[in-house]
């Protein structure tokens, strides 16, 4: 389980199942060793850079 930008807990393997898979490959390696909460949350940071939108199981949003 990780937490959203609310604090909300969410299961993190339900949640990567809609990222982009190159994209999180490429954090995933960026940020080896480093805890599941970390991995997601620069995970949506990446998410924003590449596609211009916030990635909605980070904000809340619905998905």
């Amino acid at each position: 389980m990780v937490r959203d930008a609310s604090g909300r807990e969410i299961n993190f393997e339900v949640a990567q199942r809609l990222m982009d898979a190159a994209l999180f490959q490429k954090v995933q390696s960026s940020k080896t060793g480093c805890d599941p909460q970390t991995v997601f949350e620069a995970y949506a940071q990446a998410h924003v850079g590449k596609y211009h939108q916030s990635f909605a199981p980070f904000t809340g949003g619905r998905w």
